[in-house]
């Protein structure tokens, strides 16, 4: 491995690990807020399921769309 690998390669994790924490603690602040949501949004279970979805799949997408992108 040359030198500079290693520096980009550092580079890399650290950004992923960066994402991963900044995802982690977007779904906790969500999983906390769900009951004031449904409060005050008067919504269902359904409304919050989907409400929930619609937040966390933007997060996940780049992991399904990395493998084709090039």
């Amino acid at each position: 491995m040359l030198p500079g690998d290693d520096r980009a390669a550092r580079r890399v994790l650290t950004v992923c690990l960066a994402a991963g924490a900044t995802t982690l603690l977007d779904q906790s602040v969500l999983s906390i807020a769900v009951p004031a949501l449904r409060q005050s949004l008067s919504a269902g279970a359904t409304d919050v399921q989907w409400i929930v979805a619609a937040t966390r799949w933007p997060s996940g997408s780049p992991c399904w769309a990395a493998p084709w992108r090039r």
